[in-house]
């Protein structure tokens, strides 16, 4: 994220408010992390917007349906 957001490929304030999880492995694809349900809890009583996480953990995130 930090690479297209040096490289002018996102917009400045495309993660405003926005909350991004999850382990890059060596071969660029995004690994499962842990801890995604208390992270997510987390970041809606800090008033984040959206979450960013592995598909694999976004059933878990998706407990959280206003976030």
């Amino acid at each position: 994220m930090g690479i297209l957001l040096a490289n002018r490929q996102l917009p400045p304030d495309c993660l405003k408010e926005s909350l991004v999880m999850g382990e890059l492995s060596l071969d660029g694809s995004v690994r499962h992390i842990r801890g995604v349900l208390p992270m997510a809890a987390m970041a809606k009583s800090q008033g984040f917007k959206r979450i960013f996480v592995p598909a694999e953990d976004a059933p878990e995130a998706a407990i959280f349906a206003d976030i």
